[in-house]
């Protein structure tokens, strides 16, 4: 059975930039509701239940479940931590586009073009190495072969109810702030490191 991971850091850590009622409705409703109905489909299944099969076809609540248990990892409280990518990730990001100003406005563009719910990703090519940033329907993730199987290395939830409370319908508001001041850059690192170690 899937468990809920805890949240590491507090509801309130990541204000101004995500108030504490968002991660409440976020982490309390909608992360808690993914993991349940996930479980609930896992029991109806069975134990031998094809785990191709309930990654590619069953892909809704899992994939609520998989992808929130990412993110809160990928964040970091308010003021903490670094601000900026590390070294491997900044190797990678300047090699795929060329600084990472680049980077960030590809990320933005890429948030702005998600036409309606879903996400955006920085991905890692498993065969090539090579990096890129897409987005996601509803709660797909890419490591689906739809998008070829390219393995997660930062994430950005853009639901409404990731935002809508804190920043309306400007979407790409919140993408900025999060970017700006909410990426947990020492996590990152390690996915970056941890990917490269499989190609």
């Amino acid at each position: 059975m899937l468990k809920r991971y805890a949240l590491p850091y507090g509801y309130a850590d990541l204000i101004p930039f995500i108030s504490a009622e968002t991660m409440h409705l976020h982490y309390d409703k909608h992360y808690a509701g993914y993991t349940d109905k996930a479980n609930d489909e896992l029991l109806r299944l069975g134990v031998d239940a094809d785990m191709q099969e309930i990654v590619e076809k069953r892909i809704y609540n899992f994939g609520g479940f998989y992808n929130h248990s990412l993110f809160w990892y990928m964040l970091k409280p308010t003021g903490q931590g670094q601000d900026y990518p590390m070294a491997e990730t900044a190797r990678l990001i300047e090699r795929d586009f060329g600084d990472y100003a680049h980077f960030r406005t590809t990320f933005l563009d890429e948030a702005k073009k998600r036409f309606g719910s879903g996400w955006v990703w920085w991905v890692i090519d498993p065969i090539t190495g090579s990096t890129e940033i897409i987005n996601t329907p509803y709660q797909d993730f890419p490591e689906m072969t739809d998008y070829g199987g390219k393995l997660p290395l930062l994430g950005i939830d853009v639901w409404e109810h990731a935002y809508y409370l804190d920043y309306h319908n400007k979407r790409a508001d919140y993408v900025e702030q999060v970017l700006d001041n909410l990426i947990n850059w020492e996590y990152i690192e390690e996915r970056v490191i941890k990917a490269k170690s499989l190609i």
